[in-house]
């Protein structure tokens, strides 16, 4: 045949979420009690598979011939995977009590789940990883130019999760003023990925490339994750009277890439004319960047009689 032919497939599944919840409680007499809660929450999930080749797909079926391609110039079969999910979660509660007896309470929560080849569930999640082939199998292939064989995934997560909380209460002359609050953050993101490049099987003269030959699977999947949860409570009284401010924060982060890389001629004749060269290749280069911050702060002030 003449000219070129191009084999690709492309999967660029994608999701942005973004979640926030925000509350708040103002009270004021003898006896006042406010009572504040924000929680934000979001599961994202991709599952994909994405393919290209020449030849047959599954098992060789006995007596097939098997697929014959021939051009004059270069053969790409490529299957590329840029899944990505971003996530932005936010949550904010504040409370505000004043009187004799004041009590202010406060409780900000995020939480977000960010799966790439993962199912989540009751428990733990399952891993089921997406899949990225490239393949030519049970085939005769010739080309006037390079052949080149390659998968490739580029998953990424980003998620950015905050909780803030506030309470403040005020008491009058010979009270009391109780403040608590509470943040709290949990992030988890995984990503999974099985990525393969093969020749196999070749049928009658193989894969002749007039050049080179290449076969490639690469992986570079990223995670940044960014956790910050922030307390704040505080009292102030009368002279004569009592205040205790209580604040907590807590921020997890779990973040997990598990990708299996591989590439391969199994079982193929593999040539390349005018002293070409025949590259087989597996790249595995998973980033994760994490940060978890939690910040707390408490006061109680009272006037002197």
């Amino acid at each position: 045949g003449a000219g070129t032919l191009s084999v690709r497939a492309i999967e660029e599944a994608t999701i942005t979420a973004t979640a926030a919840a925000a509350s708040a409680a103002v009270s004021a007499g003898f006896l006042s009690l406010s009572i504040a809660g924000a929680g934000a929450a979001a599961v994202n999930v991709i599952l994909t598979t994405t393919e290209a080749w020449i030849g047959l797909r599954d098992v060789p079926v006995t007596n097939d011939p098997g697929s014959t391609v021939s051009v004059a110039g270069a053969i790409t079969i490529a299957a590329e995977n840029g899944a990505t999910i971003t996530a932005y979660i936010d949550s904010a509660a504040a409370s505000l009590g004043a009187g004799a007896l004041a009590g202010a309470v406060s409780i900000g929560t995020s939480l977000a789940r960010n799966f790439i080849g993962w199912t989540p569930g009751a428990g733990a999640p399952a891993r089921t990883p997406i899949t990225v082939r490239a393949f030519i199998s049970d085939s005769s292939v010739g080309a006037g130019g390079a052949v080149d064989v390659l998968a490739t995934d580029t998953a990424i997560v980003t998620a950015q999760v905050a909780a803030l909380s506030s309470a403040v209460a005020l008491a009058a002359i010979g009270g009391l003023a109780l403040a608590a609050a509470g943040a709290g953050v949990e992030l988890e993101n995984r990503i999974s990925a099985t990525v393969s490049a093969f020749i196999a099987s070749t049928r009658r003269t193989g894969v002749l490339a007039g050049f080179s030959v290449t076969v490639r699977a690469k992986d570079s999947s990223t995670i940044t994750a960014d956790a910050a949860a922030a307390s704040v409570a505080a009292t102030s009284s009368a002279a004569g009277s009592t205040g205790v401010a209580l604040s907590t924060g807590v921020s997890l982060t779990d973040n997990l890439v598990r990708n299996d890389v591989s590439a391969a001629i199994t079982s193929a004749t593999v040539s390349s004319a005018n002293s070409g060269s025949i590259t087989v290749e597996a790249i595995a280069i998973a980033t994760i960047t994490a940060t978890s911050r939690a910040a707390i702060a408490g006061s109680s002030a009272s006037a002197m009689s």
